[in-house]
């Protein structure tokens, strides 16, 4: 990843985890949505979004989204690619 899109990704990281310190979901789940959007090429940075995404959908008691991010992300041991980045779901866009 060069170095402006590092700097981008780490910075609505950095705004998804101040944001769920908060208890601000919505907000924190926007950021990680922006931060999936930076991040989806590459295995790590794709993966640690989707950590994020889970965790705000384990918060809120999110049944289909917690489904979605577990099937998304990866162990943490592990380096091995997603199945894929799903951009949108049944219900709509992420």
């Amino acid at each position: 990843m060069d170095e402006p899109l590092r700097a981008a990704f780490d910075a609505e990281m950095a705004a998804a985890r101040a944001a769920l310190l908060c208890s601000a979901l919505d907000e924190a789940f926007k950021h990680f949505e922006h931060a999936h959007v930076l991040g989806q090429w590459y295995v790590l940075a794709h993966a640690r979004v989707h950590q994020g995404m889970l965790e705000v959908a384990l918060r809120r008691g999110d049944a289909r989204e917690t489904l979605v991010n577990c099937c998304d992300c990866p162990p943490r041991s592990s380096a091995r690619r997603s199945a894929g980045c799903r951009s949108a779901t049944p219900a709509g866009p992420m």
